[in-house]
This record gives C-alpha cells, sequence and structure tokens, in this order.
C-alpha cells in the first residue's frame, strides 16, 4: 500500500513549533495534552536537565488551541532543549477512553514515521512517563547493547514489523 494511502483519511498533521534541529537524534514523544502535563513535561524538565542541547520532537494529540499554546510557552521556557511541536486534533478524546487511548498508542507510530522522513535524521521514539537520570547520548548512539533496533524501511514495513508478535516493543531507534 502507498504511504500516501495510508495517511490519507487521518486528520492534518499541524506545526505548533518548527525549530531547525542539528545533524543528531531527536527524542520523538507523543501524547495527549492530558498526559503532556502529566509526564512529557517532567521529562523534558529532566531531559534538559541531564542533556542541555538535546532535542526533542513532542506530537500532541486532541489538544485546544489554548493547550497547544500553553505547551509552546512550556517548551519555549526550557532553552537549553531544541523542542518542535506538531498536532493533530482527530477528536477521538469524545469517543472515551477505551477508544482513545488505542488510537493514541496506534498512531504515534504513524506519525513518528512522518516525522522520521521530515526530519531526515535519527528519531527515537519514547514513552511520556519517564525520566533521564543521565544524559541519553550512548542510548541514542546505535549500541546495539542497548536494545536498539535501526533498520531503514517504508511505513508500511514498519506497521507490519510493529504488529508483529517478534518485533521489539520498548524504544527503538530508526534512521
Amino acid at each position: 500500500m502507498p504511504e500516501a494511502d495510508i495517511v490519507a483519511d487521518f486528520p492534518p498533521l499541524l506545526s505548533v513549533s518548527t525549530p531547525v534541529f542539528a545533524d543528531r537524534p531527536i527524542a520523538y514523544l507523543a501524547c495527549d495534552y492530558t498526559y503532556f502535563t502529566r509526564f512529557a513535561a517532567p521529562m523534558l524538565r529532566s531531559l534538559a536537565d541531564k542533556a542541555p542541547g538535546a532535542q526533542a520532537q513532542i506530537h500532541i494529540m486532541d489538544a485546544t488551541d489554548e493547550q497547544l499554546g500553553g505547551a509552546a510557552a512550556f517548551c519555549r521556557a526550557l532553552p537549553a532543549l531544541t523542542l518542535a511541536i506538531s498536532a493533530e486534533q482527530p477528536g477521538i478524546d469524545r469517543a472515551g477512553g477505551n477508544a482513545a487511548r488505542a488510537y493514541y498508542h496506534a498512531v504515534r507510530f504513524v506519525r513518528f514515521y512522518q516525522h522520521l522522513v521530515k526530519h531526515g535524521r535519527p528519531l527515537w521514539l519514547m514513552d511520556v512517563d519517564a525520566l533521564f537520570n543521565r544524559a541519553p547520548a550512548a542510548s541514542m548512539s546505535g549500541n546495539p547493547t542497548w536494545g536498539i533496533y535501526q533498520e531503514n524501511i517504508g511505513l508500511s514495513s514498519l506497521l507490519r514489523k510493529i504488529s508483529s508478535k517478534d518485533s521489539p516493543v520498548a524504544g527503538f531507534r530508526i534512521s
């Protein structure tokens, strides 16, 4: 299936802030606004503390314009990091917890791939409910002892691998 067909019925991918990234890995976080305030914000503060100069792409789903403005203000208050924010507003939050959770979990892989293509450098897909206890440079280097999955593949292949029972599900880097 062509990649354009895979995303054809998705809500538009909105750019809230689009800095220029340096040619090094980018942490990739995707969540709704509640998870952004509850988990991603502390994670980003810990990244700023442990790895000044790091960069991250944050994708926020089902946030209002006011909430996205708040997220952008939060990110501007972390000058030690280069942070981009994208968003989509599928409206799935109105369908209830399980539907929203399922959509957010699945679509982050599609949006991850779109950002991978857009930025043209390695991305690290990360769960937002964690903190950095040290700089992630060793983890982002591609050292296989960190359980990193690396391969050049298209979106349909990525989705097949993610859905495979043998696919790693922790964090992975694709470049």
